[in-house]
This record gives C-alpha cells, sequence and structure tokens, in this order.
C-alpha cells in the first residue's frame, strides 16, 4: 500500500487494492524516519489492512523497527539491510547475549572492522550457535574483512541472518 506521509492517499491505495482482493498486503515507501525510527504511515497502514490478512513490511529491517512493526502487526519482513550490513562488516548481537529480552538497549551494532577487534579471541557473539560464531573469533573475522577476504562476507551474512532468525522466534514466543 502506497501513499507517503498522507493517511487519505494511503486510505486511498487500501481501497482499490482491497477491492481486487489479494492474499496479503504490504507496507510500500520509506518506513523510516530521519531519527531512525518507523514513520507513522507504517502504523496507518497497519490499521488499514484487515484482521487476518498478512501484513508485509517491505524495507523494515533494522532490529530495533522490526520489533516495534510486529507490535503494529506486521509479520513478515522483505529487506536488503541484514545482509547489506554484514557485508559492510556490521554485526547485530542481542546485548546480554542469547538469553536477553527485547526491552531497553537489548541489541548492539559491532563494527567488526574497529581496530579493537584485531586481538579479541571470542566470537561475534557468545552463546550465539551460527557458524561463524560456532568456528571463527571476532579477530580472525576482523583479519578477514582487513584482507578483502570473500570469506568475511559470507560469514558476517550468516551471523546476520541468524541473529534475525533467532529476533523472530522471541517473537514468536510473545503473548
Amino acid at each position: 500500500m502506497q501513499g507517503g506521509e498522507d493517511p487519505a492517499l494511503r486510505r486511498e491505495c487500501a481501497e482499490g487494492l482491497l477491492a481486487a482482493g489479494f492474499d496479503g498486503y504490504g507496507y510500500g515507501g520509506w518506513p523510516v524516519d530521519d531519527d531512525g525510527g518507523l514513520v507513522d504511515a507504517v502504523g496507518v497502514t497497519a490499521r488499514l489492512i484487515p484482521d487476518g490478512m498478512p501484513r508485509l513490511a517491505l524495507g523494515i529491517g533494522g532490529p530495533e523497527n522490526v520489533v516495534a512493526a510486529h507490535a503494529l502487526g506486521y509479520r513478515l519482513f522483505d529487506c536488503t539491510l541484514p545482509t547489506r550490513d554484514g557485508r559492510h562488516g556490521r554485526l547485530y548481537t542481542f546485548r546480554g547475549g542469547p538469553a536477553a529480552g527485547l526491552a531497553g538497549d537489548w541489541c548492539e551494532r559491532v563494527n567488526i572492522g574497529n581496530e579493537r577487534f584485531r586481538r579479541e579471541s571470542g566470537p561475534v557473539e557468545a552463546g550465539c550457535d551460527c557458524a561463524c560464531c560456532a568456528r571463527y573469533s571476532r579477530a580472525y573475522l576482523h583479519h578477514l574483512f582487513a584482507i578483502k577476504d570473500a570469506a568475511a562476507l559470507r560469514l558476517a551474512t550468516i551471523h546476520n541472518l541468524r541473529f534475525f532468525t533467532r529476533l523472530f522466534d522471541r517473537l514468536r514466543a510473545r503473548p
């Protein structure tokens, strides 16, 4: 459902799409404001989609925004951010480890290219069961990015995708 930040245009688009009768509906447009939070149109669009219909959040991929969109009723997400961030050495972790909740400051972004990771022997995230964390240290991943080894891109992407799988598991477990 398109319409920018104009609720009337969103409603007009929704009416046309609902009349056509699709199996589900999605938020379309730029979803993030200048402060990194969700724009109001994401919530407006969610309320225009009838109960029981799948809600797809296009372009919503930051962990905090995924949690906020989930609270609005979105259950399907399509965004390049987790893989793009991985390819640029930006990895997500749960602050406080795998058992951490989703309240407060629960997510951390690790820029593996930072010099401080050059000698860190632990995994990207302690307790993470992804192939990257199970086998390689932060120092090794830092090294792979430093020498521009293609394995760095793959390992970081694997970690971020597993992070999101675990995030969705937590969201599904919520009442």
